[in-house]
Parts: C-alpha cells; sequence; structure tokens
C-alpha cells in the first residue's frame, strides 16, 4: 500500500504539472489514449474522425492475414502438443484485436456522447475545492491504472522476446511464438530474422490494442464512479462494454485452458508462464474495477437511501423517489454468464483448473 500511495503521489505531481485544473488534466488523459488508439488508426477522438482512413484499413488487412497465418500454423503443428496449444493461444487474440475494435468503431457516437458528458460535468463542478479533489483523485486513478497496466501488458511480451533471442544466439534458433511465415523456414538466420521481425511486429500492434482500448475503459469506469449524476452515463457505459467483455473473457478462459495444459503436461515450457501472466493481469484488472464500479454503486443506492427526504418539500421528494428507483436498478458489468467483479476471476480461474485437468486425465488415458 505504501508503493501505491507513492505511485499515485508521482502521478499527482506528473498531472500537476501539466496544470492544475482537472479539466485541462482530463484532456490530457484523453489526447494521450487517443495517441496510441491512433497509432492503429482508432483515434475515435479526433475531431472528424472517419473509420475509413487508410491505417485502419491497414490493420483490418493485418489483422485477417494473421488469422490465416495462425490458422495454417495450427494445422501444421498438428499432432505436437506444446506448439498446437501455442498457436491456438495466438489464434484467439485476433477474437480479442477484432472486438476491441469493432466496439470503437462502431459505438463511435456513443463513446463521443460519453466523453462530452464528461467535458461538461468537469466544466460544471470545476471551482469548488471539495469537487476538484474528488475530479483530481479520479484522474489521477485513471493515469496509475493505464500506466500500471501498459507495463505489465508490454513487459511480459517484452522479456519472451529477449529470452528467446538470446536462446537463439546461445543454443538454437526458437520464436517468442508459435506462428511463423509460411514457406519461410526457421533453420537458417535470414528465415529466423524474419519470422522473429514479424512477430515483433504482429506482437507490438497487438499490445498498443490492449493498452488503448483497456486504458479507454479504465477512464470510463473511474468517470462512472463519480456517483449521483452518473446513472445514466455507468448504463451507457455498460452497455457499450457488454458484448466486449463476454469476447474478451471467453478467449482469455480458453487461452488459459491450453496454457495450463501445456505447463502440467511439459513443465519446463518457460514461454507459457509469461504468457499465464500476461492472461491474468487483463482479467484481473478488469475484474478488480468492475468489483470497485459494483461496490460504488451499492454506496450510491445507500447514501441515497439515508438522505432525510422527509424533510424535503413533496416535489423534492419526489425527485428523491425516482432517483432511489433508478439506483436501484444501476447498471452493472457482465461478460454475458455474469457480473464482471472479483467472483467471476476466481470463477473462470477455477473452471480453467477443472477443464485443463480433465483434459490432460483424457489424453493420458487414450
Amino acid at each position: 500500500m505504501y508503493y501505491l500511495e507513492q505511485l499515485r503521489a508521482l502521478v499527482r505531481r506528473y498531472l500537476e504539472r501539466r496544470s492544475p485544473d482537472p479539466r485541462i488534466q482530463h484532456t490530457f488523459i484523453v489526447q494521450s489514449i487517443n495517441r496510441v488508439g491512433g497509432m492503429l488508426g482508432i483515434d475515435i477522438f479526433t475531431p472528424g474522425y472517419s473509420s475509413t482512413n487508410l491505417l485502419l484499413r491497414m490493420v483490418l488487412l493485418n489483422t485477417f492475414t494473421f488469422f490465416w497465418i495462425n490458422l495454417y500454423s495450427l494445422t501444421t503443428t498438428y499432432g505436437n502438443l506444446v506448439d498446437f496449444m501455442y498457436s491456438f493461444e495466438t489464434l484467439l487474440y485476433v477474437g480479442i484485436a477484432c472486438i476491441k475494435m469493432y466496439v470503437f468503431i462502431k459505438n463511435k457516437t456513443l463513446i463521443l456522447q460519453m466523453h462530452q458528458y464528461m467535458i461538461d460535468f468537469f466544466d460544471h463542478f470545476h471551482g469548488d475545492r471539495e469537487q476538484d479533489e474528488l475530479l483530481v483523485r479520479t484522474l489521477n486513478n485513471t493515469t496509475l491504472l493505464s500506466s500500471l497496466f501498459a507495463v505489465c501488458s508490454s513487459s511480459a511480451p517484452g522479456l519472451l522476446f529477449v529470452g528467446s533471442l538470446l536462446w537463439s544466439i546461445a543454443v538454437e534458433y526458437v520464436l517468442p511464438f508459435g506462428f511463423f511465415i509460411p514457406t519461410v523456414g526457421m533453420d537458417t538466420l535470414q528465415g529466423y530474422t524474419l519470422n522473429y521481425g514479424f512477430q515483433m511486429l504482429e506482437t507490438t500492434l497487438m499490445v498498443i490494442g490492449i493498452i488503448s482500448s483497456e486504458s479507454a475503459f479504465f477512464m470510463f469506469q473511474q468517470n462512472a464512479c463519480l456517483q449521483v449524476d452518473m446513472l445514466r452515463y455507468s448504463k451507457s457505459m455498460c452497455s457499450l462494454f457488454e458484448l466486449h467483455f463476454f469476447i474478451v473473457f471467453g478467449c482469455i478462459f480458453f487461452q488459459l485452458v491450453s496454457n495450463v495444459v501445456v505447463i502440467v503436461s511439459v513443465p519446463d515450457w518457460y514461454p507459457g508462464y509469461f504468457l499465464f501472466i500476461m492472461l491474468t493481469v487483463q482479467l484481473f484488472f478488469s475484474c478488480a474495477l468492475g468489483e470497485t464500479f459494483n461496490i460504488k454503486s451499492d454506496e450510491l443506492t445507500v447514501a441515497i437511501y439515508n438522505v432525510p427526504w422527509y424533510n424535503m418539500e413533496v416535489r423534492d421528494q419526489k425527485a428523491m423517489r425516482l432517483l432511489l428507483m433508478a439506483s436501484q436498478n444501476p447498471g452493472r458489468l457482465s461478460y454475458g454468464f455474469g457480473t464482471v467483479n472479483m467472483r467471476a476471476f476466481f470463477e473462470i480461474f477455477r473452471k480453467t483448473y477443472s477443464i485443463a485437468m480433465m483434459m490432460i486425465s483424457v489424453n493420458e488415458e487414450e
């Protein structure tokens, strides 16, 4: 907790160097997320943004090509447990990439409406010291979450690439991931270099996409925790991310199952440990923030219920009644089979272990 507070203080000083005005800090965070997404042509916060831009088309073409290359790698490695499962895991990343692009491009109008709502919200409450402190704390949390997630998401594949390169120099050619360019052999230095560069490019694009989309989710989630005025905003956010979590959690679940199967069967398969950490981090951040959002929603309901409505005028009592009724059914982040919270996190891991052990036992019997 001590180190977390130190990081939060560091983030606060960093944002205050930009400006002490929370409105400018909010604009800076949005622009930062937009710049990262712009590397893939998904800078939807840019005025006049068009989903038909050339960069996005190239990314979509690359995603399509990446899918078929992974499918080819999957068919050629059938029978080899490690290589087959490895190719299967990277193939599922195509599903994660597609749903993230779909959600942000398809729902661009809703996202921009939520963004404008937050701009108006910051303008309305700016000026009061207590409110400004609340806004600044929200912005600090958003920046800290995005930074920690970016470090965790990029360090795991980074270590994987460094480790495979050192092993290739010292022992034999080994690629970080299971997919490879068809007809390009890995026995020669030239073939290995091409495949290594191709994997680095695809991994970089994937990490950029995950960081930008998750950072946007962090921002929306933290904004939704600003209590009373956010009831409608919260429901819009939950509607926006429901399909996203359904596909992402499904892909992560199957990736974890295949990962556990290989790690248990081949304990010295070290790349699997890095992938396991990367998948766990992504799942944990989403579930932990979902838990926080649910707690805030419950706290809001209790706070409204404890308001001394009986001292109000009849008109205000009716308004308070409507507000209480609305808070009884707050938006809940869902992944299709339940609520996104820490219970879902542990449930996914419990089912992962059960199915993985069942697959291993069936394989041993055969």
